[in-house]
């Protein structure tokens, strides 16, 4: 529903072979107008492969993850502790929100980048997956700086 066609996305794991992967290629590319695989960084074993198969690389993503129990803000940014705030968006913010990304503020995604989807429909995807994270009762919150909106983001419950 978010891209409107058939999509697949397959994440490969560290032990995954490249028969595996091979085979789940071929299964899956007769079956799905948009297929995705994405490979760890250090599989270069299997980007060729891939690329063989007129797969792109077309994004890098990085997981970070900290204890925020114990997280402590450098003294570079504390300064600016005092005028950030968040709040949840109320259904007047989330209006604003899908407008705002219809306007475009992501430009840098894989579906934004990719020439097989209109600029619109990568806006669109971001609209559909906000509201079912709403839907699904994920609480979107607004963030402030200076009293001025500067963002979003959402908790998963």
């Amino acid at each position: 529903r978010n891209l409107g066609v058939k999509t697949c996305e397959v994440t490969i794991e560290q032990e995954d072979t490249l028969e595996e992967v091979n085979s789940a290629c071929d299964d899956l590319s007769n079956r799905y107008e948009y297929l995705v695989f994405k490979i760890p960084s250090n599989r270069s074993d299997l980007v060729l492969p891939m690329q063989s198969k007129n797969f792109q690389c077309i994004e890098s993503a990085i997981t970070t993850m900290t204890d925020l129990q114990n997280f402590n803000i450098s003294d570079r940014y504390a300064r600016f502790k005092k005028q950030i705030s968040y709040q949840p968006m109320n259904e007047k913010d989330l209006s604003r929100l899908y407008e705002e990304i219809q306007s475009g503020i992501f430009k840098t995604d894989r579906i934004y980048l990719d020439p097989y989807f209109t600029h619109e429909s990568a806006a669109q995807r971001y609209v559909f997956w906000v509201q079912d994270l709403v839907e699904q009762e994920n609480i979107p919150y607004k963030v402030k700086f200076r009293n001025e909106d500067i963002g979003f983001l959402c908790i998963l419950t």
